[in-house]
């Protein structure tokens, strides 16, 4: 058995995210996953087999890397957490004395009349395993604020004190080792960014630490949003680097005296504090009420009884959600390095987007006093457009200017031809929007955005950006956001942790579910995600399946075959077959619905070659209405069926009401959450066998057993809103624009 080990030799996981685009990684990354994936299949019976990659010198394949990355996830989710055993050497020698040195500090605070309690990963550990989390390095209780005030002035009497008013990110660590050197084996109190830390050592790395939090009160009024946004401004203060602690503590007290939604009484609505490290960096699920703290019980951490809060389930799902699943960083210890530093290391282009679009709001703001309007740029690459009624309410409000930009899709494979280019600009003309040509003819480096002088660019998709075109750049003039074009099913690594969506200002989704999803594997937390709904879905509001629509059913292929991280493609199997039932069954009113890019990746990847495509594409021609543009929803709502194996249209169909034939692919990248509700009474085949007997029955003999259950879930997702409207209203309240 690999063991968790010592402090300096943790297992850790390379985020994936810093090598996007990258066709070779660095060896000793993919070492580091060796480990991990060695060390979760010691926790399984029956691990499941991996082939690991060849390395090429010093480094491995970028695919073999992430073929490695992507398995972890799924073969976490199989061990019980509460199976792992403890960790050994030097790390369970700091634990042990961090038990020891928290229950000193917490017996302390008790005999002053305080009411400390286990917090955050302490209290998940002590529910969860019985004392530390295995790879965890640290002790965090907890006081509610009153207490917390009075447990300072003990904690400074008693101890000594670190004055951190001048204290910076980047002297920091040289201000720690001197008050080790100078009191060593004692206890000194430092006032961090987000807690009152305890030291008691020699150095950094031979020592107890505990840190200590106050939880606070929020007024009746005051609302998850509310809260979450509260969290923003306080993150946007916490990681300006050039900030003395001093500086921060100051705009954080400003931000609990000013706020309407900090409570300076006791309520019932309780949560962590502002300036405390999980209001700044966790997305609370929940508020706590007193009755959920108080009276405090008593739970066994590493041997000592030790007090923590009244109902521990709920406290814990208010921070983690579900607690019982491992995280992704599974095995990784995470303290003893410096806050912004750590963040700087996952992502450091992020912090600096971060801090320009607080810059460029002010400038945004300030030109809206002027009575300018804000400039927005919608950033496309292709025609499959889902934001037309966003750019129409944008055209007709006063505060907006919205224009479209049309770039050249970035890689060898997807670079449209002149002609393919023109078509696009010829498709917004038609619908009379300004349209400016961003590429240059022969492939030459495109013109930069900031020569539109845009306030706000909207991307169309995550993928195929020109380099000068990145968030990276862009951010630098203008805020980023991404409507995503279609609703996603597939994974959230895939969907939400790359650095476009870490780096965007708003990452517009759909519902709860997926904000949910995607905040536990952003690397941001997902801080920049808004929930909206789907503009594309407003063409379903007030909608009616009528007696009189034609009846289609649709046949609709993905692209994905070979080699690719969805392959939701079955086209190998279902494709012919379903040509073939259609020329036998010429009364139905067939219509062939071909992803676009289908044609050109079956001569691509060698399955067929241009003769034969041709030959197919022909042949459904003679027999159904072919479409291959943007605009399907209206041959959705004229449909009775759809047989399908594309991802985007799952959800998009759903409102139609009509039954799903799900074609299945076993080596397809697993649905998402949401994705696995979508599909739950859709009817799913796996081969042609399965494939006949759905068509002889749902398509031929009009079945649907499962549609009462589908409309439930449908009723559920809540897929229809306003969204453009809430996309607006966002935008306003971010500017201060008055609705």
């Amino acid at each position: 058995m690999i063991p968790v080990t010592t402090y300096g030799e943790q297992l850790c996981t390379c985020r994936v995210k810093n090598y996007f685009g990258l066709k070779l990684v660095n060896r000793k990354y993919y070492k580091r996953l060796v480990k991990t994936y060695k060390y979760a299949c010691t926790f399984l019976s029956d691990p499941p087999k991996f082939k690991f990659a060849h390395a090429i010198g010093n480094k491995v394949t970028f695919k073999a890397y992430c073929k490695l990355y992507n398995a972890i996830p799924q073969l976490v989710a199989l061990i019980d957490p509460r199976n792992i055993p403890p960790a050994i050497g030097k790390l369970r020698e700091r634990q042990v004395k961090d038990a020891k040195y928290a229950a000193e500090i917490i017996h302390l605070l008790e005999e002053n009349g305080l009411r400390p309690f286990l917090d955050a990963g302490t209290a998940l550990g002590a529910v969860r395993h019985g004392g530390f989390i295995p790879w965890d390095d640290d002790i965090d209780i907890a006081l509610v604020r009153e207490d917390f005030e009075k447990a300072k002035k003990v904690l400074c009497d008693k101890f000594v004190q670190l004055d951190s008013k001048n204290i910076t990110n980047a002297n920091k660590k040289k201000m720690l080792q001197e008050m080790f050197e100078k009191y060593p084996n004692q206890t000194f109190v430092f006032k961090s960014l987000t807690a009152l830390r305890l030291y008691n050592g020699i150095s950094l790395k031979d020592c107890v630490c505990c840190d200590v939090f106050s939880y606070g009160y929020y007024t009746k009024e005051c609302t998850l949003a509310d809260y979450h946004e509260l969290g923003k401004k306080q993150y946007a203060i916490a990681i300006q680097q050039e900030l003395t602690h001093g500086q921060v503590h100051q705009a954080l007290d400003k931000i609990k005296q000013e706020s309407p939604f900090v409570a300076q009484d006791k309520t019932n609505k309780i949560a962590p504090d502002v300036g405390n490290y999980s209001a700044i960096f966790y997305h609370m699920k929940d508020f706590m009420e007193e009755k959920d703290i108080f009276p405090l019980q008593t739970i066994l951490f590493e041997g000592y009884e030790m007090p923590c809060v009244a109902n521990t389930d709920k406290f814990l799902r208010m921070i983690y959600g579900d607690y019982m699943k491992l995280p992704r960083d599974f095995g990784v210890q995470r303290h003893f390095q410096y806050l912004v530093e750590e963040n700087k290391a996952s992502d450091g282009e992020y912090l600096k987007c971060a801090q320009r679009y607080l810059r460029r709001i002010k400038q945004i703001k300030e030109k809206i006093k002027r009575g300018e309007k804000v400039r927005v740029a919608f950033y496309v690459n292709d025609t499959k457009w889902k934001c037309q009624n966003l750019f129409d309410l944008m055209k007709k409000s006063k505060d907006y200017d919205p224009f479209v930009l049309v770039a050249r899709t970035c890689g060898k494979k997807e670079a449209q031809t002149e002609k393919e280019l023109e078509d696009i600009v010829k498709f917004f003309e038609e619908r009379n929007m300004p349209v400016y040509r961003i590429y240059k003819p022969n492939k030459k480096a495109p013109i930069a955005i900031k020569k539109f002088k845009p306030d706000i660019v909207f991307y169309s998709r995550p993928w195929g950006i020109a380099k000068g075109h990145n968030i990276k750049s862009v951010s630098k003039s203008a805020l980023t956001a991404y409507v995503p074009y279609f609703i996603s099913n597939s994974s959230a690594e895939l969907e939400a942790n790359g650095k476009f969506q870490n780096r965007l200002w708003k990452y517009y989704i759909l519902n709860e579910d997926l904000r949910r999803e995607y905040a536990q594997c952003m690397a941001n937390q997902g801080r920049n995600l808004a929930v909206v709904g789907y503009p594309l879905m407003e063409t379903y509001i007030g909608y009616q399946p009528s007696d009189k629509r034609q009846n289609y059913v649709i046949y609709a292929p993905h692209w994905s075959v070979g080699e690719t991280k969805l392959k939701y493609a079955t086209f190998d199997w279902s494709g012919p077959y379903m040509l073939e039932f259609a020329q036998k069954h010429p009364e139905i009113k067939w219509v062939f619905k071909p992803h676009p890019i289908l044609k050109k990746t079956l001569v691509n990847t060698k399955h067929m070659t241009e003769e034969e495509v041709d030959k197919y594409w022909d042949a459904w021609d003679k027999i159904a209405i072919k479409y291959e543009g943007p605009e399907y929803l209206d041959l959705f709502k004229q449909s009775k069926a759809l047989i399908t194996d594309c991802g985007s249209f799952l959800a998009e169909y759903m409102p139609t009401q009509n039954p799903v034939i799900l074609l299945r692919s076993k080596s397809a990248s697993p649905y998402n959450f949401l994705g696995q509700k979508v599909t739950k009474y859709y009817y799913s085949v796996w081969n042609v066998d399965e494939l006949s007997e759905k068509l002889k029955t749902i398509v031929m003999g009009n079945e649907d057993p499962w549609k009462k259950e589908r409309l439930s879930m449908l009723d559920s997702l809540k897929l229809i809103t306003n969204a453009s409207e809430n996309i607006i209203s966002d935008l306003n309240k971010t500017f201060g624009i008055d609705e």
